[in-house]
């Protein structure tokens, strides 16, 4: 068997056109190395894609929706001291709470309007804000609808951030020990007048008390549910319907100079009408 080692392929190989080839080709190499990883991958991902799951807007909603819950556990089993600093003390009694909010452009009106988070979702960008009167979170989106889950997510984020966690009251997610004492004040009460209301309506109607057995199966079968307090959502509409909400006032300040007292004077002077005598008794030297 013949030698490659031979006489012949070692001049070849220590040519000097062939080694400034095969340097050149290592250094390209190292420079684009990461260009090149990139294309395998795209390669590969070509060949198996079939292999592999492609995510969706529903995957990509369940992983923002599964992550802004951990957070806020993590946020709430710290038992975080202010947690709930920005949330007035009109809140935790219902009389000062009506009191207040029966007054034009009160202060917690004016507050909690202030206070926009804007998020970005899988499902496009959402701007909420507290509505103090209907103690719920109103919202502008990109699209029309929104499911409630990635709401309540959004929800989270928003009393970590404005430290108002007692205003989070799904009890499908925060658990008793965590419970905010808003919904004992404001929530448990209006949904036992509202249910009292309801029941009036359905005895006092004639029409379907031939009915009432099978109403009451079904009112059996969802009390429990309906007993479950949730987090309200108001929508307003797509973000183009977004209006400043709150405009500072603007303040006069008052300015004094020579000048401008000159011109006043003399804005003054051509307002009044002047007789002849006047006019030359001021030009009198």
């Amino acid at each position: 068997m013949r030698s490659i080692f031979n006489r012949h392929n070692i001049k070849a190989v220590l040519n000097p056109l062939f080694l400034t080839s095969i340097i050149g080709t290592v250094n390209i190499l190292f420079f684009y190395r990461k260009n090149l990883q990139k294309l395998w991958s795209n390669c590969l991902s070509y060949f198996i894609k079939d292999q592999i799951p492609a995510k969706n807007i529903l995957t990509y909603t369940q992983e923002y929706v599964e992550k802004s819950k951990d957070i806020f556990f993590n946020y709430q089993h710290k038992n975080i001291k202010d947690s709930n600093d920005n949330i007035e003390k009109e809140f935790y009694n219902k009389e000062l709470y009506t009191t207040v909010l029966a007054e034009e452009n009160n202060k917690l009106d004016s507050n909690w309007k202030k206070r926009i988070l804007v998020e970005n979702t899988p499902r496009g960008n959402v701007y909420m804000y507290y509505d103090a009167y209907k103690l719920g979170f109103s919202y502008y989106s990109d699209i029309n609808s929104l499911p409630y889950h990635l709401l309540n997510a959004v929800a989270m984020k928003y009393c970590r951030t404005f430290k108002c966690i007692d205003f989070f009251i799904d009890q499908n997610i925060v658990s008793k020990e965590y419970e905010s004492p808003l919904i004992k004040i404001h929530h448990i009460e209006n949904k036992k007048e509202m249910k009292k209301n309801n029941n009036k309506i359905v005895e006092n109607a004639p029409f379907i008390k031939y009915k009432k057995n099978s109403i009451e199966k079904s009112i059996e079968k969802t009390k429990d549910k309906e007993n479950i307090i949730t987090n309200k959502f108001i929508s307003l509409g797509k973000l183009y319907n977004l209006n400043i909400l709150y405009k500072p006032p603007t303040s006069h300040i008052p300015f004094k100079s020579s000048m401008v007292d000159t011109l006043e004077k003399e804005s003054s002077l051509q307002n009044r009408v002047m007789s002849y005598k006047e006019y030359r008794n001021m030009h009198i030297t």
